[in-house]
């Protein structure tokens, strides 16, 4: 393995959103005979993150208290003593600090991603931006209104850039249904939420609809998976509208899970009631995995995403659509898999 190429992955925000799991999925990916990854992970200590690495690949912490706790100089130290063929970020506020440093060690590849539209960042991370980008060797974008969104702001040179959807971890996938049991209870119609409970995703919305969802369908259940803090104002916001609707013995909170596939294989329909997205990577999961899906028009590449047939795409916001979206989604049933093929544009991009 000495001889293999080196890949340097960074992390930023120990938390286990999408844009890390993005990360995790591309250095799966890579031939095993031909590279040597490594994940570096850029905060204050190592997080729920670890527990998603194979054990195949090494991790370590570069340890900061924010992101300008000389965090361009601490990457620039770990590369010094990496050397490696190329690195990747997936985060735009770490993509300038590793541009710059990659760029005074040399002789590094530079491959970085955007996790959303331009003007969905602080200004300081916008300028950074405009002054840095151009000297990566690939920019990635999700979705060709994400390229279009920097394009009008920051040159780039075209043959730097590629639009490519997320990947999707099918070998996670596999592994962690190969053994999983039902969650649901017996005879129970179950809807799933999987994210992040944030006002963004509009938990609140899918709550009143679903208290009305459940005077059509006694035996619905909502089960909302993702990683609860409990002093989050959002969501003691979201448990009191639960006592408010009276619906406390129909919706179920999981907490954080290494294994959310499975409450997503086995439910009746998957919703995504989002506010705001990039490039949702649970709904690639969803699709993949055959199972109905209720999305709202969060970003626009979810016309594209939900064909006819797998899912009802409806407005943001809207909360009497999502009850007869919900309640309609039961009729579907998918038996054509889904599949995007991307792996090998990502592959590509490493050579």
């Amino acid at each position: 393995m000495h001889n293999n190429k080196k890949l340097v992955f960074f992390f930023t925000n120990n938390k286990v959103g999408g844009a890390q799991r993005v990360l995790l999925t591309i250095a799966k990916l890579l031939p095993k005979d031909e590279y040597e990854s490594k994940i570096i992970i850029v905060d204050r200590d190592l997080g729920d993150i670890i527990k998603f690495i194979p054990s195949d690949i090494q991790y370590t912490l570069i340890k900061i208290l924010n992101i300008w706790d000389f965090t361009t100089c601490k990457i620039l130290k770990l590369l010094q003593n990496e050397k490696p063929y190329a690195v990747y970020s997936s985060f735009l506020y770490l993509n300038s600090r590793l541009i710059i440093a990659s760029r005074i060690v040399g002789n590094t590849k530079i491959i970085v991603r955007s996790e959303n539209m331009f003007w969905s960042f602080r200004k300081d991370i916008q300028l950074l931006s405009i002054l840095t980008l151009g000297k990566a060797d690939y920019v990635i974008f999700q979705t060709q209104e994400m390229k279009d969104s920097f394009k009008y702001r920051i040159h780039l040179n075209e043959d730097k850039v590629r639009v490519i959807h997320n990947p999707i971890d099918k070998y996670s996938i596999a592994s962690k249904l190969e053994n999983a049991d039902n969650p649901y209870s017996f005879g129970s119609i179950d809807f799933v939420y999987v994210g992040r409970i944030t006002y963004s995703k509009g938990l609140d919305v899918l709550l009143k609809s679903f208290s009305k969802v459940l005077s059509v369908i006694p035996n619905s259940r909502l089960t909302i998976v993702g990683k609860i803090e409990e002093d989050f104002s959002y969501y003691k916001k979201l448990c009191k509208l639960i006592l408010d609707l009276n619906i406390f013995d129909s919706v179920f909170f999981t907490g954080f899970t290494d294994n959310p596939y499975k409450y997503i294989k086995f439910a009746n329909c998957f919703i995504l009631p989002s506010r705001i997205e990039g490039l949702p990577n649970v709904l690639l999961d969803a699709l993949y995995m055959q199972v109905p899906v209720v999305v709202t028009r969060s970003v626009p590449v979810i016309e594209r995403l939900v064909e006819k047939g797998r899912g009802i795409i409806i407005n943001v916001d809207d909360e009497e659509d999502l009850v007869k979206a919900m309640i309609e989604s039961l009729k579907l049933k998918i038996s054509k898999p889904y599949d995007y093929p991307c792996e090998n544009k990502f592959i590509e991009l490493f050579a």
